[in-house]
């Protein structure tokens, strides 16, 4: 077994671990828009899953759409929702309206018109997405540091879950912007970044066990 499918294996039991935990302590968020975060994980599962038996069956096909199409997209844009009920009764709810809008047209000219049947990644609108993303947990974190509730900031679940999203997006982003040139050219690079990437990976879903755990929805 190679190094890559052992760090594949471990991210999958991080995936569900996270998803395990999230139904274990679902009564804390159950009242709020975060119940539907489990699901979201269980999905995730589900469609790790299904990748890996697309690889077996070598049909690179219908994965790559699957996760160009599907998965990406729907790890982005449930994350665009929560901060938009996050947001909510505020001026910053319209942030993430507006950057869905400007992320689904950026799935579109990125597959149009930027990429070819020899990219495995749209990384273009993957950098969009992922750059909105990081500006909502941004406006979320000021907010957080100019009100009392910084106080508790160890126990605030919301915080875990944007310490986790940080640290794989962000710390991510410069691999997935420049996804398919390493992958094309520089293959011991493109190998060497990927397992940085596992690494912020397994923070990012350490960090959602954290939030299920030992986190409270504050009002």
């Amino acid at each position: 077994m190679q190094t890559l499918d052992i760090l594949k294996i471990v991210l999958n039991i991080c995936e569900a671990a996270a998803c395990v935990t999230g139904f274990l302590y679902w009564s804390k968020i159950k009242d709020s828009h975060w119940k539907w975060f489990p699901i979201y994980l269980a999905v995730i599962v589900i469609a790790e899953l299904t990748g890996k038996y697309f690889t077996y069956a070598h049909m690179d096909g219908p994965k790559k759409i699957m996760y160009d199409f599907i998965v990406v997209p729907m790890e982005i844009l449930f994350f665009h929702f929560m901060f938009y009920k996050e947001f909510s009764g505020t001026k910053a709810a319209r942030l993430p309206l507006f950057g869905s809008f400007i992320y689904i047209l950026g799935i579109v000219v990125d597959s149009v018109f930027l990429s070819d049947k020899h990219h495995w990644f749209l990384s273009y609108s993957y950098t969009l997405g992922v750059t909105l993303l990081v500006i909502y947990i941004l406006v979320f974190l000021f907010k957080l540091a100019g009100s009392k509730a910084i106080l508790h900031f160890k126990t605030n679940f919301v915080f875990w879950v944007c310490a986790g999203l940080l640290s794989f997006y962000l710390g991510s982003l410069p691999f997935q912007g420049i996804y398919n040139g390493l992958y094309a050219q520089y293959k011991e690079l493109f190998m060497s970044f990927a397992y940085l990437s596992y690494g912020f990976n397994y923070l990012m879903y350490l960090s959602f066990v954290t939030a299920f755990k030992w986190g409270r929805l504050r009002s």
